[in-house]
């Protein structure tokens, strides 16, 4: 392994150890909700919102990361991902119809660059599906607006014709999170 590869991956483990360190530390203060009527667990709504937050960041930050060094987003972590979003989003009782369509959207939009043979891959695909997922139908025209500015604005900046679109759609999935609660 290279030596930026090594200090990535390390710095990638560091803050997911402290996003789990966080999630550990809410948990505790929340033990008096968290536990409740004979052991059984009942986790309060917002002690899921605020995994799901935090789940959320650690997944688009490794994405962006590896999205940025090698414009590659590995199946490996996003088929998970996926999974478990689909899961904390039941808990939260907000898995329904709505982040479905939001899904199809996103699926229908970023179908095109893929036919039009744009550098654009399944994994840009996989992943906005997991932002979609996350933000919902009520913000997902946030998202796409603002996914799509980043990624301009980056490509600008950097002055490329190609970049991994994972770190713009993960700036953008948060903002769009915002604007919907807040």
């Amino acid at each position: 392994m290279s030596g930026s590869k090594s200090i990535l991956l390390r710095l990638c483990i560091i803050y997911t150890l402290q996003c789990e360190e966080i999630v550990n530390n809410i948990l505790f203060s929340y033990k008096q909700e968290i536990f409740k009527y004979d052991s059984s667990i009942r986790i309060s709504y917002k002690v899921i919102i605020i995994i799901i937050l935090v789940f959320f960041i650690t997944i688009a930050v490794v994405i962006s990361v590896i999205d940025w060094k090698t414009e590659i987003i590995p199946d490996r972590i996003m088929l998970p991902a996926i999974v478990l979003l689909l899961i904390m989003k039941q808990f939260e009782n907000s898995l329904g119809w709505n982040e479905f369509i939001a899904i199809i959207i996103i699926l229908i939009i970023f179908l095109v660059p893929i036919a039009l043979n744009m550098a654009f891959g399944g994994g840009d695909l996989r992943f906005g599906a997991f932002c979609a997922l996350f933000v919902g139908l009520e913000q997902i025209g946030w998202f796409v607006m603002l996914a799509g500015a980043l990624h301009l604005l980056l490509l600008t900046l950097l002055k490329k014709k190609s970049f991994g679109f994972a770190p713009a759609m993960s700036l953008a999935a948060l903002g769009a999170y915002l604007i919907g609660n807040i």
